[in-house]
């Protein structure tokens, strides 16, 4: 008997050991930044079961597998060690089109995406946790097959899933009628879990765009039926024909299923949008009349919140930006202006593309107090991206501006260096700033070095 314990004991000691060599890679430079060298264990396949990955503020994770790679981003299943919880990681991974500093940005931009989609009633996994331009926590769904495999493809699938997923697919372009585009979207980020009887979005960006009206173009466009449109081989990989400029694709009718799915689809798409304009035009109004009423910061948060609960059109929300930029930004901005205001109301109401986010822009740019408010606004947009139009008209704003910022003693280097950097900003001002600077800091570089470790 003592033998036998003997060996137990031994045993029990001996896999406890291998536990303990499980290697640990630290996700994050001493510096704070996101360390790179994941890509390397990956690639090569040195990343083991088991093996630990140290991430912010000391969260240890478990790695299982590489769940999938894309053009921005690698997707790890793990499991954190603390809570047992098994989720998906997201961690950026450039590619040839892309680099890593735009990868980031990409996580970014997943997140910004996410609160819309969630409010809007997609069905999406749940993000858990995001760290920006590091890598996000997210929810783990059991995956039958995707769009693309489900149309392209179905004879290697479960034939007797086919009408559960055909109903679902069409409940999903109920949920998604009100918008004519996601952020990224196509038809292998959309998968179907026969477990949920659902189809969930697995991927996306931001830059939604919501329905004109009911004949806009849908969301399971015809675009996407005829990109999809080539022939593929058992392992769902595209077949080429070799001609004399080289490799093409092999093109395929679309086929009968296809065009009868996709009449359903649109035909449920219009009629749900038909009611959503119905309702919203409703909501609408009710929501106007308690604006007009509105004293306090409070009461526009309070307002706010409940018009943009439930499922929206673009005249809807364009109707709500329009009318806060003609009736409400002066009195909301007057109550007590703030970039954690701005930020609210920008997102809140939507104002993300060029036309309704320069107006909105335009009225906060005169609400600021000093040049360093004025920086922090501008950190957080991408102006360089926008039309030139556009950029006149933010610099104007600037310019009948920018004499009472710098009306002050006090110039911070810091915050003139960094708008000097910006690319929209008219010479002249950067000359102004980096003048007023320089009369500031005694001992400072001249204006012409201020201006020379900016562009250089």
């Amino acid at each position: 008997m003592a033998k036998l314990y003997k060996r137990l004991l031994f045993f029990t000691l001996f896999l406890a050991s291998i536990g303990s060599f499980a290697a640990e890679y630290n996700l994050f430079k001493n510096s704070g930044d996101l360390d790179s060298s994941y890509l390397s264990l990956i690639e090569k396949e040195e990343l083991l079961t088991g093996d630990r990955l140290i991430a912010d503020a000391g969260r240890v994770f478990l790695f299982e597998k590489v769940l999938g790679r894309g053009k921005t981003t690698v997707v790890l299943e793990v499991i954190e060690q603390k809570t047992n919880k098994r989720m998906a990681m997201r961690l950026p991974a450039p590619s040839q089109q892309v680099t890593f500093k735009s990868a980031k940005r990409y996580l970014n931009a997943t997140l910004e995406g996410y609160a819309p989609l969630v409010e809007n009633g997609i069905p999406l996994v749940e993000i858990y946790f995001h760290q920006e331009a590091s890598y996000a926590l997210v929810e783990l769904v059991d995956v039958d097959f995707d769009l693309k495999t489900f149309l392209t493809r179905p004879e290697s699938l479960d034939k007797n899933l086919f009408p559960r997923a055909e109903e679902a697919l069409i409940e999903f372009a109920k949920r998604s009628a009100q918008y004519t585009k996601i952020g990224d979207f196509h038809f292998e980020q959309l998968i179907y879990s026969s477990k949920r009887n659902k189809w969930i979005l697995l991927d996306w960006s931001s830059g939604h765009y919501l329905a004109e009206n009911e004949n806009a173009i849908i969301l399971l466009s015809p675009d996407s039926f005829i990109d999809i449109a080539i022939r593929y081989d058992s392992l769902g990989h595209p077949v080429y024909d070799k001609t004399m400029l080289g490799k093409t694709m092999v093109r395929r009718k679309i086929t009968e299923r296809e065009k009868r799915l996709y009449r359903k689809l649109r035909e449920v798409t219009k009629k749900r949008r038909l009611q959503i304009l119905d309702e919203n035009q409703k909501s609408l109004e009710k929501i106007l009349d308690k604006l007009r009423l509105a004293s306090s910061l409070e009461d526009y948060r309070l307002i706010y919140d409940e018009a943009s609960k439930g499922i929206q059109m673009y005249p809807y929300s364009h109707a709500l930006r329009e009318n806060f930029i003609d009736e409400h930004v002066r009195k909301y901005f007057s109550l007590g202006f703030s970039i954690a205001n701005y930020i609210y109301i920008k997102n809140k109401l939507g104002f993300h593309f060029e036309y309704d986010h320069t107006k909105l822009i335009v009225k906060a740019i005169k609400k600021t107090s000093s040049l360093s408010e004025l920086l922090s606004l501008l950190l957080i947009e991408n102006i360089e991206t926008y039309d030139n139009i556009y950029q006149n008209r933010i610099n104007k704003a600037i310019a009948i501006h920018l004499d009472f910022l710098l009306d002050t003693p006090y110039v911070p280097k810091a915050t003139a260096r960094e708008l000097l950097k910006m690319e929209f900003l008219k010479s002249a001002f950067k000359r102004k700033i980096a003048r007023k600077a320089n009369v500031f800091f005694k001992g400072a570089k001249s204006c012409f070095f201020i201006m020379k470790d900016s562009f250089f």
